[in-house]
């Protein structure tokens, strides 16, 4: 419902490169842990990042492999944000904060706001800054639409380049 054109340009994607066996398998978290996650974050999660979870929440084997975002990882995301703002951040995370992705290396991250609605803003922090980065993606769909293209530009190239997302903003 939220992911459609994502989940569309993702299977185009998977198709187009049949022939190479993309180690992109997504895997579904289960419910239950989606419903321990809600427990463990004290507040429901929106619906658009339900259905993430419920696409690729439990791995995408190389998929976004630079950043970790399954369901099981979020608890651990959470903690470590702070830490990563505490030397330069000016403003607290937000206590609806939603710390999806982080980068394996840890020197930036993704969030949503609970009270910003079912499909809500992207959100990010780079370890350097003074304050976070509002709405660097209007929404979940957009920015895994943009990883999606940018491992597309990556296959076409011959592997010459970045794989993943294509960094940057889009209102698209």
């Amino acid at each position: 419902m939220y992911l459609e054109r994502a989940k569309q340009r993702y299977a185009e994607m998977m198709e187009e490169f049949k022939d190479l066996n993309l180690p992109y398998q997504t895997l579904p978290a289960y419910p239950e842990n989606i419903e321990q996650l809600e427990r463990q974050l004290g507040f429901p999660l929106p619906a658009a990042y339900k259905e993430f979870l419920l696409w690729m929440g439990g791995g995408a084997d190389r998929f976004m492999d630079h950043l970790d975002f399954g369901v099981g990882d979020v608890p651990y995301n959470q903690e470590d944000a702070p830490e990563l703002m505490e030397d330069y951040c000016r403003e607290p995370l937000p206590d609806d904060a939603i710390v999806f992705a982080m980068a394996g290396q840890g020197y930036y991250f993704f969030f949503i706001r609970v009270s910003e609605g079912e499909d809500p803003p992207i959100h990010s922090y780079r370890d350097t800054k003074e304050k976070f980065d509002l709405n660097v993606f209007p929404s979940l769909d957009t920015m895994i639409f943009k990883a999606v293209e940018g491992s597309i530009h990556y296959h076409r190239e011959e592997g010459r380049g970045c794989v993943g997302i294509i960094w940057g903003t889009s209102k698209n």
